[in-house]
């Protein structure tokens, strides 16, 4: 879960760097990307609700995935690779998520003798807070790098033509 959280200001300033933020594909990223932030923060309260009550909502959780899944669908491939990859950097969201399940977590091994492990281990938020710190930096390098894919084909010239101008400054 903490793995879908996106961070909307580092890909907002990566986007802005590159001179492709006011593009098609800029605006699919940012708007894809608030609309994963909710539809990840809305899982982190059905999974949240799921610890506390022990009842699993898959109805909920279904329709997360198949959105997701239907976004992605309706693009090219570069497209969506520049997407995916625009997407990628976490930031310090993650650290939120994981600090509050991390509080929860010890909340519900103290109030109940039924739960015996805590829901995030510090090995696992150790490894949330790594790959946040690892993808916030790889994010502006592989979209980089899908981008001078994408610009191989003659139908995204206004796009590319963005993407060259910044490469100048």
């Amino acid at each position: 879960m903490g793995l879908s959280i996106t961070a909307i200001a580092v890909q907002a300033r990566i986007l802005h760097d590159m001179q492709i933020h006011n593009t098609k594909i800029g605006h699919i990223i940012i708007g894809a990307a608030i609309v994963d932030d909710i539809l990840a923060l809305v899982t982190l309260s059905i999974l949240l609700g799921l610890a506390e009550s022990r009842k699993i909502q898959a109805i909920q959780v279904s329709f997360v995935v198949f959105k997701v899944v239907v976004f992605l669908y309706g693009h090219k491939f570069w497209g969506s690779a520049i997407i995916g990859c625009g997407m990628n950097g976490r930031g310090a969201v993650e650290m939120v998520v994981a600090a509050v399940v991390i509080k929860l977590s010890n909340r519900l091994l103290l109030s109940e003798k039924t739960m015996t492990e805590p829901l995030l281990t510090q090995d696992q938020f150790s490894a949330l807070i790594c790959m946040a710190f690892i993808t916030t930096i790889i994010a502006p390098l592989t979209l980089k790098w899908t981008v001078k894919r994408y610009c191989t084909y003659d139908e995204n010239a206004q796009f590319c033509s963005l993407w060259e101008k910044s490469k100048k400054i």
